[in-house]
């Protein structure tokens, strides 16, 4: 029998302009509110959809500074 254990670990990019908006998020670092997402999606649209090619560019950017600290990124979604 063998097993294997990982980490875990998720990043949310967030505008400027937003995150200034959000007393929570540049107080405290962490958001300690939100709301439930439109009506049908809930999973699959913004979570397994296709990224952007901004948010890609941020992606590799971030999985480089990631990789030069040892860190890999195995798994990428929106």
């Amino acid at each position: 029998m063998s097993f294997s254990l990982g980490v875990e670990q998720e990043f949310f990019v967030v505008r400027k302009k937003d995150y200034e908006a959000r007393t929570d998020l540049h107080q405290t670092g962490t958001a300690l509110y939100g709301a439930l997402p439109p009506h049908n999606q809930q999973l699959s649209d913004h979570y397994y959809g296709k990224i952007n090619d901004r948010m890609y560019d941020i992606l590799n950017e971030a999985e480089n500074e990631l990789l030069r600290l040892g860190v890999p990124i195995k798994t990428k979604h929106k």
